[in-house]
């Protein structure tokens, strides 16, 4: 009997720890060779450039009298381009000294409606795979909404009680930086925003997702280190492996009317 009540605990903590130090099916970091990954990142670059392109013929033909409406274009980014973009301009930035005291091997994963982001903790003599995973959907006002499908360690769920205090931390944290982001915000005679514009954006959109809420459907697409453009989604679909974002690119007055609300905005 005695052996019975504590046999239940034991095993219920060693399938605790099982499941826990399992790698999750989607967590497969590649190791890319480094022609691979110029190779992987040069076509998310190239992908960026045309984007870029287009946003620049769609302010042209839209200044042109009767041309009114606006181009919408469609993009696709596999799994292996999106991690080798982000490997290599980490490597070139300072965000992996920011990030890797925490995680190591982060990567990106892609299965059917759900986006979800991984990467190797450790905390003392455990070391597992922390993942969290969202659905982007955008709503009828043209809105982005990152439905949160939790947190997990290894194949565990993460209780969301256990995640209060690090989410109200990073919310504080973002809080505090969003207004010098936005106060910094520009856009060039192209109509290209500055680093301030993009910190800002995607400021608050996480701020967005960690609080349930939805953001404005515009996105500013990085064009090099310091200039992005803007376009608003009007369509992502998730698939195995690979995301594909449809929209159409702000021309110049639109991006710096955009500009000009997120500086205003106090959200």
């Amino acid at each position: 009997m005695i052996c019975s009540i504590v046999a239940v605990p034991l095993l219920a903590v060693g399938l605790i720890l099982g499941l826990a130090s399992c790698e999750p099916s989607y967590y497969r970091p590649k190791v890319f060779t480094p022609e691979q990954l110029e190779s992987a990142a040069k076509q998310v670059e190239d992908k960026l450039v045309e984007i870029r392109n287009i946003a620049g013929e769609t302010q042209r033909d839209r200044a042109r009298a009767g041309a009114s409406q606006a181009v919408e274009y469609s993009v696709t980014f596999t799994e292996d381009e999106l991690n080798a973009f982000f490997l290599k301009w980490t490597e070139l930035s300072e965000i992996k000294g920011r990030y890797q005291h925490f995680v190591r091997d982060p990567r990106v994963a892609l299965t059917p409606g759900r986006v979800f982001l991984a990467g190797r903790a450790s905390a003392g003599r455990f070391s597992g795979v922390v993942s969290c995973s969202f659905s982007p959907v955008l709503t009828a006002q043209g809105n982005l909404t990152l439905s949160g499908g939790g947190w997990s360690v290894g194949k565990l769920p993460v209780p969301a009680a256990f995640l209060d205090s690090p989410i109200e931390r990073a919310m504080v944290s973002i809080n505090q930086q969003l207004p010098g982001w936005r106060s910094g915000a520009r856009v060039d005679s192209h109509g290209a925003a500055n680093e301030a514009a993009l910190k800002a954006v995607y400021g608050r959109l996480m701020l967005a997702a960690l609080s349930g809420r939805s953001a404005p459907g515009v996105l500013l697409v990085p064009v090099d280190r310091n200039r992005a453009i803007a376009v608003r989604l009007t369509k992502v679909l998730v698939e195995r492996g690979q995301i594909t974002f449809q929209g159409q690119p702000l021309t110049a007055t639109e991006q710096a009317r955009f500009v000009e609300e997120l500086k205003s905005s106090s959200e």
